[in-house]
């Protein structure tokens, strides 16, 4: 940590800490998980092409409507296809343990030279070797 403060803070020597809270488990989301993922971009990708067919359907005079009302029925039963698969996605998954979340909150010079109270939150590896990810609070 004093290796990335040293490198952030406008003025590393007019660093004080003020406190660490208690080591919290961090671990995995479903949210963040690959196929969780790639299901809910195919799902927006979906849901905007059905906006703007569902515009196009306003125009019958300048769009083929029967093709356009083909393409929406397809559209929303594989909408509701990736809303289920992402639910069994929910529902399945096992979180684990990715690392660990410290906050810290100190005291230090701002670039225009004022002390301000500063909150970080770092994820560290499970081996509490590195930084993983950092959360500026400010």
């Amino acid at each position: 940590m004093k290796e990335y403060l040293d490198s952030t803070l406008n003025d590393p020597k007019s660093y004080e800490s003020v406190s660490f809270s208690k080591l919290d488990t961090g671990s995995s989301n479903y949210l963040n998980s690959p196929n969780y993922v790639k299901l809910q971009d195919s799902l927006i990708s979906h849901t905007s092409e059905l906006s703007s067919l569902k515009i196009d359907l306003q125009f019958p005079d300048l769009y083929n409507s029967k093709v356009i009302k083909y393409k929406i029925k397809k559209l929303l039963s594989d909408s509701v296809y990736y809303q289920k698969k992402m639910d069994s996605v929910e529902n399945n998954f096992k979180t684990e343990q990715t690392g660990w979340i410290l906050t810290h909150t100190y005291r230090a010079k701002n670039g225009f030279g004022a002390l301000g109270l500063h909150t970080t939150v770092f994820e560290l590896d499970t081996n509490l070797t590195k930084i993983i990810n950092v959360l500026e609070n400010n």
